[in-house]
């Protein structure tokens, strides 16, 4: 198989600083140095096989960036946005689930029903779900409708030391259960 260098016709260290073989003319029993045409003409074709080189090297870089360039595309469209019926959906590249960004959020917060969330959380994650509720709303609902709720510890940072204080937690599918059924006007017991 030839190389890179004899398939252009290119004399292999043109390039990299070893000076080439140069052919000598023999002239009788003594050799001869090249003729400055002969030498214009080699110097030519070193230019020509650089040159050459060059652009292969350009292209295979301007390759290596478009290649790079379209990964970071790809990753940046991991999440792709299609417009279907009004609604804008998200797509997660990695699953077929697709959904508004009001689903996606109210999946995520059915999901975390069973977990205990501080007040302050709970509020928070309520109000981004559509599903606002005040302080003094889960107060009503812990003091009238026997919302249960429970003291644990919870960890907070306090002049670069780790304290635990004791905070009053909820369960998020209790709040969102009983909310919904008050809201509603079905009798909570």
């Amino acid at each position: 198989m030839l190389s890179e260098d004899a398939r252009s016709g290119c004399k292999r260290g043109a390039s990299s600083g070893h000076k080439p073989a140069r052919p000598e003319k023999a002239v009788g029993n003594k050799q001869a140095s090249l003729t400055p045409a002969l030498k214009a003409e080699e110097q030519a074709s070193e230019w020509e096989c650089d040159r050459r080189r060059q652009k292969e090297k350009t292209a295979a870089q301007q390759r290596d960036r478009d290649d790079a360039r379209r990964q970071r595309t790809e990753e940046s469209h991991a999440r792709e946005i299609a417009r279907a019926h009004g609604r804008e959906l998200i797509r997660w590249a990695h699953c077929e689930y697709a959904a508004t960004v009001a689903e996606h959020q109210a999946a995520q917060l059915t999901f975390r029903d069973d977990s205990w969330v501080t007040e302050e959380r709970l509020v928070a994650a309520l109000v981004v779900n559509d599903q606002p509720i005040t302080r003094k709303q889960l107060r009503n609902l812990v003091d009238r409708h026997g919302l249960p709720r429970e003291k644990r510890p919870w960890p907070r940072w306090v002049n670069s030391h780790l304290q635990s204080n004791d905070v009053w937690q909820y369960r998020v599918g209790d709040v969102r259960d009983l909310t919904s059924r008050t809201r509603a006007g079905v009798a909570v017991v």
